[in-house]
C-alpha cells in the first residue's frame, strides 16, 4: 500500500486531518482541499472531490 493511500485511510477511519506537501498535482486531487502557493503565499484554495 502506497503511503499516501494510508493517509486518505486513516482520515477517513478516524476523523484525522493530514499535512501533504507535493508537487504531484494527481496526489493534490486526492485530497479534500488544495492549497496553491507562490513565492510562500497561499495564492488559490481548491476543494477537491
Amino acid at each position: 500500500m502506497a503511503i499516501h493511500q494510508l493517509f486518505i485511510d486513516l482520515r477517513n477511519q478516524f476523523g484525522q486531518t493530514f499535512v501533504m506537501i507535493t508537487h504531484n498535482e494527481e496526489l493534490a486531487a486526492m485530497t479534500d482541499r488544495t492549497l496553491i502557493m507562490k513565492d510562500g503565499k497561499i495564492t488559490e484554495e481548491r476543494y477537491n472531490k
